[in-house]
């Protein structure tokens, strides 16, 4: 009603932060994106906010109780500016250009998973815990925009919910509440209030990060928080009326002028004379007079700097809007360099220590430990024969990929982390991988019809590290970039079990493959936080050949015998499914490097090593049974049955496991595992060499073909790896 004299979808009497942001600029009004119709609308900017919309994912946030009413997150819009950028851009480096000369605005986003969930009467304690996951979520968004080519990055705070009408209506004081549930200077309720400000602080601290993994992007952080709560203090001075808390629109007869039943709009509702003389339009929104005064904050506030007209050389400089100067003491890494990988040749490295991420191809303990799957296989005999002559929570007769790479680059073995009781262990390095888990949460493969049966996913990984790393490093940002810059971050292959439970479910290999997307950006995201949190050599194992798994064999034999690749014996459909991952990985992998050249990201190939075995078993020292399971049972050739798996009763074990390729028809022998590593350390890595590991360590050029670059985290394969 105040600005354009009709409804435009805008939730406010006329207009929003941004329609006064892009005046300021000279800039057009960007199209929501569902709006458009060509490209030369998209051209223009778009706008890909959604009313209502969420930072979790819908099928997150109802696992844990909260039901989101938009059925779209930040996730979706994050796609849906990926499809855009496609469109307008043909080449890598027309959509580079592009990017340069726009400006990314992260509006405040995340205040509606708050809402939903003290709406689900989930307690202030309880809602804090989505914080994190929500900070999180958002700096893979900023990520993607800047791995794209934005110079110019606005990521706007969470606002003061405790003075939203909506949450003072229905949350009043109780009878017996604490005397400081309301702030004495605003009115506001102050826990909610605390809710924001632990929000806005990890917020801060996350771009910080951002900032000095980007240094050349400006990373730009638009206070909300205060420029409200400054106005809902002292309203007459900001040319407000006196009740700063109540809706303009709205009705109920309560102080707040809010109640569901007279929402704005609705016959029961009415509307202020004034909304001018209002901070809330509607108990929820904001009025135009409140969003010209944060708009004018984020632009001009204290210390003020000319915005120049063109984006791209855009800079904010003020109490509201913050930057920081990049940390020119992190541009150098003392311990661990490694080859770039598009640049061939290497230079010897040394670590400091090893992080590692995965399933149970990389966890060296960690799936016994866990509650869910305490007591598992692994703890059971044969496994752990070969070397260390008892088992010891490693899925194998011995050791893993890991282990050798550890024990070739002369590093401190990684304490499970599950295992780690002091400040020291986790300092010699931590292995974070755990046997069963997946790429996606159980909650977005419980969507899709697919049950884990493992509650760990490479997200919480991902937070396991960031723990670790405020453990050993506090809240020191040098700390915390010295520690990682000095590892090495081993991405061990993880997604396999996805898309074994997938194919369990009774999928198609087509729907499956459907999982790939997803799975890859997952991946995107973990490499891209321990790039930002300081990383320097990060190595990304690929998917191994999914094909030639004797579980896979033996349960999902092919109704056509076309389907089986005559040089290997594997399932060809299978194993189309990993060399699609794949192709997906190192697509992923070329953009990081572009986005980081500063930092050593490495593809790790799998596949090809353990398909050549396969393929000539006994030129590799291999017997002739190359798909069968040295431990199991079943009775079919390939020696799998889970009535008969390795340590039941029904099994047995062959006489010579390092004959075999498979150890129990999901994890690999200790000699695959070591023809793997050192496949890996020959392509990837050079370091100097170790009497008591022979493996020819000369590094080939990335050019050659899309070789192995490592990292460690890594997963479990089969019913689980």
């Amino acid at each position: 009603m105040t600005y354009f004299h009709h409804p435009t979808g805008r939730s406010s009497d006329g207009r929003l932060v941004i329609d006064f942001i892009v005046e300021a600029l000279r800039l057009p009004q960007p199209t929501p994106y569902l709006a458009g119709k060509t490209a030369a609308d998209l051209l223009a900017g778009t706008n890909f906010a959604v009313g209502a919309l969420t930072a979790l994912d819908l099928t997150l946030l109802k696992s844990r109780g909260v039901m989101a009413w938009a059925p779209a997150s930040l996730s979706n819009e994050t796609r849906w500016f990926e499809d855009t950028l496609q469109l307008l851009g043909s080449s890598p480096q027309e959509r580079s250009t592009m990017m340069e000369k726009t400006l990314f605005y992260f509006g405040e986003i995340g205040v509606n998973d708050y809402f939903l969930a003290l709406g689900s009467k989930l307690t202030v304690e309880e809602v804090k815990t989505f914080v994190p996951d929500i900070v999180a979520v958002i700096r893979t968004a900023v990520t993607g925009a800047i791995v794209a080519g934005a110079k110019t990055v606005v990521v706007t705070g969470m606002i003061p919910l405790g003075c939203e009408p909506q949450l003072l209506a229905l949350f009043p004081v109780g009878a017996a509440a604490d005397a400081d549930y309301y702030d004495p200077v605003t009115g506001c309720i102050a826990r909610f209030n605390e809710i924001a400000q632990l929000h806005n602080r990890l917020l801060l601290r996350m771009l910080g990060d951002l900032r000095r993994a980007f240094p050349a992007a400006s990373v730009v952080y638009a206070d909300f928080y205060r420029p409200i709560t400054a106005i809902v203090a002292s309203p007459d001075k900001y040319g407000f009326g006196e009740r700063p808390l109540a809706a303009c629109c709205g009705g109920g007869g309560n102080a707040y002028n809010f109640d569901f039943s007279a929402f704005c709009t609705s016959p029961a509702s009415a509307v202020c004379a004034d909304p001018s003389k209002y901070v809330s339009w509607d108990g929820i929104h904001y009025t135009e007079a409140v969003n010209k005064i944060v708009a004018r904050a984020l632009l001009r506030g204290r210390g003020v700097v000319p915005v120049p007209s063109t984006p791209s050389s855009m800079a904010f400089l003020s109490s509201n809007i913050r930057t920081t100067r990049p940390d020119r003491t992190d541009t150098g890494h003392a311990a661990a360099v490694s080859l770039s990988p598009d640049a061939g040749g290497g230079v010897e490295v040394s670590y400091a220590r090893v992080f590692c991420f995965g399933n149970s191809l990389t966890d060296t303990g960690n799936n016994p430990i866990l509650p869910a799957t305490a007591g598992g296989v692994a703890t059971i005999p044969p496994y752990g024969m070969t070397y260390f002559h008892r088992p010891t929570g490693r899925s194998s007769d011995g050791r893993l990929v890991i282990d050798f790479i550890v024990k070739a680059l002369r590093v401190p073995e990684p304490t499970p982390y599950l295992a780690g009781k002091t400040v020291e262990d986790f300092l010699a390095g931590t292995n974070f991988a755990v046997g069963g888990a997946t790429v996606l949460d159980p909650a977005v493969l419980k969507s899709k019809g697919i049950v884990s049966l493992v509650p760990v996913s490479l997200s919480n990984e991902t937070r396991w590290f960031e723990d670790t790393l405020q453990l050993l490093a506090g809240t020191s940002s040098n700390a915390r970039r010295r520690i990682a810059r000095n590892s090495l971050f081993f991405f061990g292959e993880i997604g396999v079990n996805d898309y074994f439970l997938s194919l369990g479910s009774n999928h198609t290999v087509e729907e499956t493959a459907t999982l790939v997307p997803d799975i890859v950006d997952t991946i995107r995201s973990a490499v891209t936080a321990a790039i930002v949190a300081g990383a320097r050599t990060v190595v990304v194992t690929g998917m191994i050949p999914l094909g030639c798994e004797p579980q896979l064999l033996a349960l999902l034999p092919a109704q056509d015998a076309a389907d089986y690749d005559p040089e290997t014996g594997c399932n060809a459909r299978f194993n189309e499914l990993a060399e699609l991952h794949n192709r997906a990985l190192i697509r992923m992998l070329r953009h990081l490097r572009h986005a980081f050249p500063h930092d050593a990201i490495h593809y790790a190939d799998f596949y090809r090593t353990i398909t050549a075995i396969v393929a000539s078993p006994t030129k590799f020292g291999f017997g002739d049974r190359p798909l069968a399971a040295c431990c199991g049972g079943g009775g079919n050739a390939y020696n799998f049955d889970f009535a008969a798996f390795c340590s039941s009763p029904a099994s047995t074990v062959c006489d010579d496991p390092s004959k075999y390729v498979s150890w129990d028809g999901i994890h690999y022998t200790e000699a695959a595992n070591r023809l793997v590593a050192r496949a890996m350390l020959r392509r990837v890595l050079r370091t100097v060499p170790n009497p008591s590991l022979p493996m020819a360590m000369s590094v080939s050029s990335s050019r050659e073909r899309p070789g192995p670059d490592v990292a460690e985290s890594g997963e479990a394969t089969t019913a689980t790896l």
